[in-house]
């Protein structure tokens, strides 16, 4: 067995001829003739398997400096108040930060730092509703389906007339309902209010504006 450095210098630890060199376990192929440049040995196995080399010959990740870049851009308050994001935000409100070559949420790397991975199929939600907040206090993780229940249950939703796509308003669902359960026919109705007769039927079935309820204003 060997030892070899990366370029930065970073120790790679023992590997077996023979094995690529990144730690896949796979075999490399024989180098068909010498090339003291690239270290190649006619007959020898190659250290690693074509594109493998990638996977080690990299900068070590500082994630410590990362972690005071962020923290850089976050204004702290007291240990249970939210610490808001002061770089640049989204359009709905959640700070933007650029690690590893690409912009994601501000406070999933918050959470990150201070409690570590986020599992897979996961996301990081606010027990604060404040989206640019990043006190790890307020951070927890849980499934896509529970943070859009999180959205419903604050009344942050885009739904109902919320959403500009919406074709009705809450008085006019309630009028359908109301006269559909007098005997007026679905169709009728949807040609006097100027919907498509499913979006009728599907209201009806409570299949859209489902949390909507006769005394419901919103």
């Amino acid at each position: 067995m060997s030892t070899a450095t990366t370029p930065t210098g970073v120790l790679l630890g023992q590997f077996t001829p023979g094995l690529c060199g990144c730690g896949c376990g796979e075999r490399t192929r024989k180098a068909t003739k010498t090339q003291t440049r690239r270290g190649y040995i006619k007959g020898q196995p190659l250290a690693f398997i074509h594109g493998h080399h990638q996977r080690v010959y990299r900068r070590p990740l500082d994630r410590e400096a990362d972690r005071t870049r962020l923290m850089a851009n976050v204004h702290m308050g007291g240990p249970d108040e939210c610490w808001e994001w002061t770089g640049g935000r989204s359009d709905k409100g959640y700070g933007k930060y650029f690690i590893d070559g690409q912009t994601v949420g501000a406070h999933r790397w918050a959470y990150i730092f201070a409690k570590g991975s986020i599992p897979a199929g996961q996301v990081v939600r606010h027990t604060c509703d404040n989206p640019p907040c990043c006190n790890p206090r307020h951070l927890i993780v849980g499934t896509h389906a529970q943070n859009m229940q999180d959205a419903v249950d604050r009344d942050r939703s885009t739904r109902g007339q919320r959403n500009g796509r919406a074709r009705l308003n809450a008085d006019q669902v309630r009028e359908i309902r109301r006269r559909a359960a007098a005997d007026e026919e679905p169709l009728a109705l949807a040609a006097e209010f100027g919907v498509h007769h499913n979006t009728v039927y599907r209201l009806l079935a409570r299949e859209t504006w489902y949390w909507l309820t006769d005394e419901d204003a919103s």
